[in-house]
């Protein structure tokens, strides 16, 4: 098995939940935590590159929740973050949270 990266292009794919899909677009402000360099003494930015047209399934938690009825799948939507300030030391496959800027994209 090998595996190829381009290191001068590197990004982050997120699951992102269908009822947010409302609130995404391209270009958007991401903030990134990586966890071998945790908050708060690095954040790292990126942007929004690529927003998926197919979903992911995903059931939510289980069969059943505390009413004991059934559960319908959540879908999750494919989005690609690119990093735009990457760490000197990051390889493909580590973890991340992202944050998403949503509010200054939200029309009243």
């Amino acid at each position: 098995m090998i595996l190829l990266h381009d290191e001068n292009s590197l990004w982050i794919e997120a699951n992102v939940d269908e009822s947010q899909l409302r609130h995404l677009e391209l270009g958007q402000r991401v903030i990134i935590d990586i966890d071998a360099y945790p908050y708060p003494f690095q954040e790292f930015d990126g942007v929004v590159t690529f927003i998926g047209s197919v979903t992911k399934a995903q059931m939510a938690g289980g069969e059943e929740n505390s009413s004991g009825r059934a559960r319908k799948p959540t879908q999750r939507i494919p989005v690609r973050i690119k990093i735009l300030d990457p760490p000197d030391k990051i390889a493909p496959g580590m973890l991340a949270e992202v944050n998403i800027q949503i509010y200054d994209f939200i029309r009243f």
